[in-house]
């Protein structure tokens, strides 16, 4: 997975899915916005031992082709995304 890097992200994937990892930071960190014009699903993943939105410990969260999410680190180990209709 591509690390996340700055506070936006667009994606690029023509062909594929885009993975990108999200960053090492502290509690109240964000927002890190991943938009995704592409046609394709992008996975988002949290570091080892993180979990995104209620989700499985290290699990993707997908956001959807022409959708963006919006991702907030809320305590040590876990994210909320919140994700455009």
């Amino acid at each position: 997975a591509t690390p996340i890097t700055s506070n936006l992200t667009v994606t690029t994937a023509a062909g594929g899915q885009d993975a990108f990892i999200l960053p090492a930071v502290e509690v109240g960190a964000g927002p890190y916005i991943v938009a995704n014009p592409s046609a394709t699903t992008a996975q988002i993943f949290p570091r080892t031992g993180e979990t995104i939105q209620g989700g499985s410990t290290s699990a993707a969260f997908n956001v959807a082709q022409n959708k963006t999410a919006s991702f907030y680190k809320t305590a040590a180990l876990t994210w909320v995304a919140i994700l455009s209709a």
